[in-house]
């Protein structure tokens, strides 16, 4: 898939911006090329809620990894499956920040897991990680240099 999955900034102001999470989850029967088939509720992973808590979340006006306050995931149709999603409502200031996903199932059994899609790791307990500014993807494009060589 060529869509953006993670957590990636919107836009490209390197000094700052909203940020989008969207984790993925396949549906064999939207696709069944998706996984095998074992039967059972096998590929349905009993998801109640997603909430995605972390340091942004004080920039957000709340304390910092607080699960009481963390923003709920949407679960949204996807051709291929379901897709949980949230973007900030503000932008958020240039910076380094981690995250977990904290998720609840039907039995109401809870975890933190990580991104499985994250561009960087964080600093402590596994954490998942973004960045807001920094190069854009089209500052890391190989650029030819006189006399045919070419440099990042």
């Amino acid at each position: 898939m060529s869509e953006h999955f993670g957590a990636w900034q919107v836009g490209n102001d390197p000094n700052q911006g909203a940020v989008e999470f969207k984790l993925f989850f396949p549906d064999r029967s939207k696709d069944s090329s998706q996984y095998e088939d074992k039967g059972g509720t096998y590929g349905d992973p009993q998801i109640a809620s997603i909430q995605v808590v972390g340091d942004f979340q004080a920039k957000l006006g709340q304390p910092a990894w607080d699960i009481g306050q963390a923003p709920k995931m949407q679960k949204v149709a996807h051709p291929k499956g379901w897709v949980w999603t949230y973007r900030t409502p503000i932008d958020l200031p240039a910076g380094f920040y981690e995250y977990k996903y904290y998720v609840t199932f039907n039995s109401g059994e809870t975890r933190y897991v990580g991104d499985p899609c994250t561009r960087y790791g964080g600093s402590v307990n596994q954490n998942s990680a973004f960045v807001i500014g920094g190069s854009s993807p089209a500052d890391n494009q190989i650029k030819p240099l006189k006399h045919g060589r070419k440099h990042l």
